[in-house]
């Protein structure tokens, strides 16, 4: 049966829809709100009580009809591989929905939100969360939503709910949270240095606007009903719980809160081996580390919120140490350590012309980008072996671009910078936050690279154990610990003065507001701190680039005459490049920049371009060919669209009768450009250059 619900909220026709596609999946959903359209699907796999833990896999898909559009690609015309924007949309919604399952669900689940219209207004990332949400609650599946997902855009200052795309081309902030009933469940966003008095009030406002979202997906449930679904819960013996907590013995605890990560994980990983010795015949394997774990688990929540205590016993509000240099590496145009506790992450500088921008295309259309941030995590950061070394995994994409939207907000303009820029953060250690040491080496690599940046950015990662009942205690700074057993991963990257990204990444089934305001607070007063000492590091740009960075020099020249410049199938413009070695990219309004990594291949660029244009100065020294040659002179070629007469008096310092005598057809000469006589004719002179080559 087709159950189908429709609604204006905002002022958009929403309308939800199953039963008519993909019937054979556990649930289905047909989303639209004005002629976006996108389907959600639901499928599960077989319980699998060996597993320790929830197999759920996200897919967001795009696929280019849906903007009615052919991939540009020559070659590849079917969509293939996810792109970074399909990953970081999968993300979004993986954040929104994860921590809404029961942890005793093993078996797999997945959902896969395809786009299959888009009317460029409408977005299909946002269209998703219905979508998926409500294809969730019609699954039978055990799922604490509905999630709606709020968009809040800051224009001529004033702050826009459910901006359309085109409304965002205009935002300085682009801000997603993703809500349940009173509660915040994730938050992605960026922004122009927003002022952290504006991110508060659109939290708490977000609650307010989204809720006409919710209740629209309540009222589709309550219609289609839910389907039938079954799973075996986890269930583990308390008994074996305390046969592990009396093995343990009274000193265990003290073990936990030993400081040095690296001693404290081979003490307790010698005490859960011994552990799994002695139990592993008798029961699960997972079990039993499942209940080890969630000793070490309750002991670390307990110290936090009752004594306030931390695993490396600093203060709730305390940063670990940190330190940096700038200049770490030879020949690359720039680079930066930074080291925060065990962390340490190494970040180097690319500078690029502007030919070297990524490609994008979308259902937007096809776009670049300028600015690049790749994140790399290899195991043995954390001292781990890793057999899968190599390509960038989701998490890896979705670290590194919250500090690729935190440093493009302070980025140098195109108008004043024609760099293409690309950061590469290695992390060397990891013990928490990581991406936040990414977004503080990339800024100080900037900076030793010579990039004007606007304003100084740091990041930190502000960590949360909520009891409920008002009972909570925030972390700054948390280690990977801390992580594991806490309830939120709350990034916040900015200058002095507002945020520049967000990322939150929580395992509650929602978060109060106003505990997210207050770790907002708490975040700005650690990052003011970090500020400060990056500023003893390097307090600002290099006076001069690298000597091994390319120098862009920009040039004008009539839009007219590009087409004189570029040549029949490029054919000149190629020539340029060959000959002068520098990289060239012309824009539509004449500006020609010029890339190169020496003063005289600049020059020499400069040089051929005016050739081709006919603009050369007089007394330049020019390459020509001999074209045709006459008693009274030669005629040259410098290029197709540039050359002229050298007169017979013009060809040696000697006399000279006929010019045949000098050169002949095909003849590569040096000529000195003269001018032009009262005709406006081409003057060139081989005088004191010497003969044909």
């Amino acid at each position: 049966m087709v159950t189908k619900h429709t609604k204006v909220i905002n002022g958009v026709e929403f309308t939800l829809e199953t039963g008519r596609l993909a019937k054979l999946t556990q649930a289905s959903v047909l989303a639209r709100a004005g002629d976006t359209v996108v389907l959600s699907t639901i499928a599960v796999g077989v319980d699998n009580p060996e597993l320790d833990y929830f197999p759920l896999g996200i897919e967001y898909v795009e696929k280019l009809y849906a903007a009615g559009m052919i991939s540009s690609s020559r070659f590849i015309k079917r969509e293939g591989r996810p792109t970074e924007k399909e990953i970081l949309s999968g993300r979004l919604m993986d954040h929104a929905i994860r921590s809404l399952f029961p942890e005793d669900l093993v078996r797999e689940v997945q959902v896969i939100t395809q786009v299959l219209a888009y009317d460029q207004k409408n977005n299909p990332e946002l269209l998703q969360f219905i979508a998926a949400s409500a294809a969730l609650m019609i699954s039978g599946i055990p799922f604490k939503g509905p999630v709606a997902a709020v968009r809040v855009g800051k224009i001529n200052d004033e702050l826009v709910y459910f901006p359309t795309d085109e409304q965002m081309n205009e935002s300085s902030m682009n801000l997603i949270v993703s809500i349940i009933d009173g509660l915040i469940v994730s938050v992605e966003a960026d922004g122009k240095i927003i002022s952290e008095d504006i991110l508060n009030n659109a939290l708490r406002d977000s609650l307010i606007q989204g809720k006409e979202l919710l209740d629209f997906q309540n009222e589709f449930v309550s219609l289609a009903g839910k389907k039938d679904f079954t799973y075996t819960p986890r269930i583990i013996s308390t008994e074996l719980k305390e046969k592990i907590l009396a093995e343990l013995g009274s000193d265990f605890e003290e073990k936990i809160f030993i400081k040095d990560k690296n001693e404290r994980h081979d003490v307790l990983g010698a005490i859960k081996s011994a552990i799994h010795a002695k139990f592993d015949a008798d029961y699960k394997s997972t079990d039993v580390e499942k209940c080890f774990d969630d000793i070490i688990k309750e002991i670390v929540r307990r110290n936090a919120v009752d004594n306030k205590k931390r695993i490396d016993g600093r203060a709730m509000d305390e940063l670990r140490p940190i330190s940096a240099e700038v200049g770490v590496l030879p020949r690359v145009h720039g680079s930066a350590i930074f080291n925060r506790g065990e962390t340490q992450v190494l970040s180097v500088v690319t500078l690029g012309s502007s030919r070297l921008e990524q490609i994008v295309e979308g259902l937007e259309g096809e776009g670049t980008k300028r600015y690049m941030h790749h994140y790399n995590f290899p195991q043995f950061s954390v001292g781990e072996v890793d057999r899968k070394f190599g390509m960038a995994n989701r998490r890896a994409i979705g670290h590194g671009i919250i500090g690729e939207k935190s440093i493009l907000q302070v980025l140098p303009g195109e108008d004043n910078f024609k760099y293409t820029v690309r950061v590469v953060s290695e992390v060397l250690g990891s013990n928490g936050s990581t991406s936040m040491a990414a977004t503080c080496g990339s800024m100080l690599a900037l900076l030793d690279a010579g990039v004007k940046l606007e304003e100084q950015i740091a990041g930190i990662s502000m960590g949360l154990i909520y009891e409920g009942n008002g009972k909570y205690v925030l972390f700054t700074d948390i280690i990977g610990d801390e992580d594991h057993y806490g309830d939120m991963d709350f990034k916040i990257t900015g200058t002095r003065d507002g945020w520049t990204a967000i990322q939150l990444d929580n395992k509650l089934q929602g978060i109060p507001v106003e505990i997210l305001i207050e770790a907002v607070a708490q975040s700005k007063k650690t990052r003011i701190q970090i500020l400060d000492y990056l500023l003893t590091v390097i307090n600002a740009p290099r006076e001069e680039l690298s000597q091994f960075a390319p120098r862009i020099t920009t040039i004008k020249i009539n839009p007219s005459k590009i087409g004189d410049v570029i040549g029949p199938g490029g054919k000149v413009i190629k020539e340029i490049i060959a000959q002068s070695g520098a990289e060239i990219d012309i824009e539509d309004d004449g500006s020609v920049n010029i890339a190169a990594s020496s003063e005289e291949a600049s020059k020499k660029a400069i040089v051929l371009i005016k050739e081709a244009l006919n603009e050369v100065e007089p007394g330049t020294i020019l390459d020509a060919v001999i074209k045709r040659v006459e008693t009274y002179g030669a005629f040259i070629e410098v290029n197709r669209n540039f050359g002229g007469l050298v007169h017979v008096s013009q060809l040696s310092d000697e006399f000279v009768k006929n010019a045949a005598d000098i050169v002949k057809i095909g003849d590569k000469v040096k000529v000195r450009y003269d001018g032009t006589d009262e005709q406006g004719r081409h003057n060139f002179s081989m005088k004191g250059l010497g003969l044909a080559k």
